[in-house]
């Protein structure tokens, strides 16, 4: 439907319904959190400076650290709303 609207010269929104900000990557080993029910990278929100899974909705902190290599350097990887 976007494409129609598209060639006729006209503008088009397209939502994205991504709760959150970003993954967080470590910037030295590329590791993320992941849900440990769900097994999926949680998305960071900023609000409550918590991590999130989209399905299942568990909740917690950030590490301070990388748990793998001990870096304190994150880097947001993607886009979300909030």
């Amino acid at each position: 439907m976007a494409v129609t609207y598209l060639k006729k010269g006209e503008k088009v929104l397209i939502y994205i319904n991504r709760k959150g900000f970003s993954i967080l990557e470590c910037e030295d080993c590329g590791r993320s959190e992941h849900c440990r029910a769900c097994e999926i990278p949680m998305r960071f929100h900023k609000e409550d400076n918590t991590l999130r899974c989209g399905y299942c909705g568990a909740r917690e902190k950030p590490p301070a650290e990388c748990p793998s290599c001990g870096s304190v350097q994150y880097r947001a990887i993607g886009a979300g709303l909030e």
